[in-house]
């Protein structure tokens, strides 16, 4: 990780030369950015937290068409922590679809649990920006994604 002075400009963009793609982010009350994805042809808004090991999503956001609880209830359990720290019951569901900003990730693989997601209705974790680099620029509220090779 490296972090860089601030720059208030629109045109604030990363270090590298390499392609990549540009988010456009609103700011939540908390000040993190989020953006908007798609997932199983649905448009949620999502953040990344470089503190999260796993993808979590809320139960009442991934209740759709398709999925239920029953269809949760037979996911793998797994324990998720929540920003405090607080272990969560959570089902390890494959959804058929995530899309973020053209780069469609299929079956992906994200903890659904009881969790009150304030800012956004999904966080992107590790198990997601491991493999990208990610810039975030709060002065021109755009995220750069690059798929690491």
């Amino acid at each position: 990780m490296t972090l860089h002075q601030g720059q208030s400009c629109a045109a604030a963009s990363p270090a590298w030369a390499q392609p990549c793609a540009r988010i456009a982010a609103g700011r939540s009350p908390s000040n993190r950015l989020s953006f908007s994805v798609q997932l199983d042809g649905r448009r949620i808004s999502a953040l990344f937290d470089r503190g999260a090991q796993f993808s979590v999503l809320s139960t009442r956001i991934a209740l759709a068409p398709g999925v239920n609880e029953a269809v949760l209830a037979r996911d793998p359990p797994v324990t998720v922590r929540g920003a405090d720290g607080e272990q969560l019951s959570a089902h390890a569901h494959r959804f058929f679809r995530l899309e973020v900003d053209g780069e469609v990730i299929r079956n992906a693989e994200i903890d659904v649990t009881e969790i009150s997601l304030n800012e956004a209705d999904l966080v992107l974790g590790i198990d997601f920006i491991g493999s990208r680099r990610v810039w975030i620029s709060y002065g021109s509220q755009q995220l750069f994604l690059m798929r690491r090779i």
